[in-house]
């Protein structure tokens, strides 16, 4: 490995551990009525991802956003973006904004989960991606683990995987 990409990579985990030693407060409101075993999967999964992460839930809105630093939605689809997008880091004045997406049905429909756990796991998993543009303020990708451009249903779905992906992230 060349000193170059060294660097890059020790910039990228220091930048990712940064993120997770403040400790981001994010809200999530289900605008896409996922339900609570979809809902409860994806606390979990987030919570093994990124455990601190102080994750706040809403039925509907986050309208008293209050403490929290994100808000992320999960909304069906979008229109005008691309039908294969996942999710969505917004971006304004050079920065990513604490306004992210999750797009429920481009999941559905690349996974094919078959239950609700395995739905909110690979939601957490899109969610825990746009999480980290934000903490990380890049809109930059990897080449490998959760950072990825594009993620595979097996990336998203597949539980063996939780450690890398976790991993990929920064820390254990």
């Amino acid at each position: 490995m060349t000193k170059r990409l060294q660097a890059i990579l020790l910039f990228f985990l220091a930048t990712a551990a940064a993120a997770q030693a403040k400790g981001l407060s994010v809200c999530i409101e289900d605008r896409a009525g996922v339900g609570v075993p979809a809902r409860a999967g994806l606390l979990r999964e987030l919570h093994a991802l990124l455990p601190k992460l102080e994750v706040h839930v809403a039925e509907q809105s986050c309208n008293a956003l209050g403490d929290a630093d994100v808000l992320l939605s999960l909304r069906t689809e979008r229109s005008g973006i691309p039908e294969d997008a996942l999710g969505l880091a917004y971006r304004g004045n050079g920065e990513i904004l604490p306004r992210l997406e999750v797009f429920v049905e481009p999941v559905l429909r690349l996974t094919r989960a078959g239950d609700w756990e395995t739905v909110g796991r690979a939601l957490a998993r899109v969610a825990a991606h746009e999480l980290m543009h934000y903490g990380r303020q890049s809109d930059q990708h990897s080449t490998h683990g959760l950072m990825q451009a594009r993620l595979s249903a097996s990336e998203l779905i597949n539980e063996d995987l939780r450690p890398r992906l976790a991993a990929s992230l920064g820390h254990d």
